[in-house]
């Protein structure tokens, strides 16, 4: 058999065909303490983000981020599946992720580099000498 041939056989295997193999039906429960750190371990989250609720119940996890613009829309459903999640915003994700956290944690978080000249070396640094070298004069 030609390997064209051998596709368009698999093609044709049903999603009936293919559920019947899944057996992963059981739900694990994550370890408390992995709750315990998770953004969403309040237990009010199912009634804060029911569907009646949607789309404006995520404003709540957007307005954890820094908006160099305010989003004026939630969600722009208008042209399917095409979505917008928050219209007319502007965020910077490197300073999300990064540079908003050191005005909390007193640029006390180190990180390591690593050095490609010499291997196996590890030169520690702080966060604010790196954002400073890192940012435009």
């Amino acid at each position: 058999m030609q390997a064209g041939g051998q596709e368009a056989q698999e093609a044709q295997v049903s999603e009936a065909e293919i559920a019947v193999h899944w057996r992963e039906e059981e739900y694990y429960y994550p370890p408390a303490r992995f709750v315990g750190q998770a953004n969403a371990a309040d237990p009010d989250i199912l009634e804060r983000f029911r569907e009646e609720r949607f789309p404006e119940c995520f404003k709540e996890y957007a307005d954890l981020l820094s908006w160099d613009a305010y989003w004026h829309t939630t969600l722009d459903a208008s042209n399917p599946p095409f979505w917008k999640w928050f219209v007319g915003g502007r965020l910077n994700a490197s300073f999300n992720c990064v540079d908003r956290h050191l005005e909390s944690s007193a640029n006390k978080a180190a990180f390591r580099c690593w050095r490609r000249a010499v291997v196996g070396r590890r030169r520690g640094a702080w966060r604010s000498r790196i954002r400073k070298r890192a940012s435009p004069a």
